[in-house]
């Protein structure tokens, strides 16, 4: 059976009782998306909340040199949807919710559009925050905002390892004023 035939189930994991109005939703793979996400956390005080695909990736997975791995082949094709686990949390007790995702190839993973597709964003003021050695966050914003017209995106911002506490606390703070 191969990875797209997989049946649909959803993970969340839930961190803590609700404390804030914002909610921070990240997906990682290697660590660096969570390691920004929980930097947001405790600069916003905000809930966190773990997006997992229902088939986890693999280091093959991830091979941008192999054109049939399973990223590229997701990139490749604007329809898929990769299965993502169970969400234990109502998205509908949150005004901001801040999306984080590594950038892969300009673009968000297909699992951010599962995500967002999966629940009702409408009305929510949504903050992007990406991780990447070098690829700015513009070009997946764009694309998310052009498939997604009906949302509200706000500021977004590649957070990397450089970033100081302060660097994110001045992002935070300029999306306040939008």
């Amino acid at each position: 059976m191969s990875w797209q035939n997989k049946e649909l189930c959803y993970y969340w994991r839930y961190e803590g009782d609700r404390v804030s109005d914002k909610l921070i939703i990240y997906f990682s793979i290697t660590g660096k998306t969570k390691h920004a996400a929980l930097r947001l956390k405790e600069i916003l005080q905000a809930d966190i909340l773990e997006i997992k695909p229902q088939t986890p990736y693999t280091s093959d997975d991830l091979d941008r040199y192999n054109k049939e791995s399973r990223t590229i082949l997701e990139n490749n094709n604007s329809k898929i949807r990769p299965k993502i686990c169970e969400l234990t949390i109502n998205v509908n007790d949150y005004t901001d919710i801040y999306i984080g995702y590594p950038i892969w190839w300009d673009y968000a993973p297909k699992v951010i559009n599962t995500f967002i597709e999966s629940v009702n964003l409408i009305g929510k003021k949504i903050h992007l925050f990406c991780t990447s050695e070098s690829t700015a966050i513009k070009v997946s914003k764009g694309k998310l905002a052009h498939t997604y017209p009906m949302l509200s995106f706000v500021n977004a911002k590649r957070i990397t390892e450089y970033d100081t506490t302060r660097d994110i606390e001045r992002w935070v703070n300029t999306d306040k004023s939008n």
